[in-house]
């Protein structure tokens, strides 16, 4: 965010092989996430597996892990992160437009996603 506030990366990050880099980081991120669902206890070597998920909206893997295990998923965090009219997506960086509002606001939360999963 800090190189690209705004939510289409710029061609130097283009260029700089940004969107590789955060592709392989979000392969380890969901992996990482798979592997602390199911994996034994790494100290006792006690087995493991999560009956629920509690997790933050942007660490992609919860709601992928929580399905494949049909265990619930509980997500928490200090601002809504399902559309809403009244906020914008916390990632986006909306400025002031002719669009109405909460127009905007609401349709944020389409864009983060799709540019999100798109790389």
């Amino acid at each position: 965010m800090v190189k690209n506030p705004g939510l289409i990366p710029n061609m130097k990050t283009l260029r700089a092989g940004e969107i590789s880099r955060k592709r392989k980081m979000i392969s380890e991120i969901l992996h990482g996430c798979w592997k602390s669902c199911i994996e034994p206890d790494p100290s006792t070597g006690e087995p493991f597996v999560a009956n629920a998920i509690i997790a933050n909206p942007v660490s992609f893997a919860h709601i992928h892990c929580a399905q494949a295990l049909s265990i619930p998923l509980h997500m928490v965090f200090t601002m809504p992160w399902s559309p809403t009219r009244s906020f914008p997506h916390p990632l986006a960086n909306i400025q002031n437009s002719s669009t109405d509002p909460k127009i905007a606001n609401y349709l944020s939360y389409g864009l983060v996603s799709a540019l999100t999963w798109q790389g």
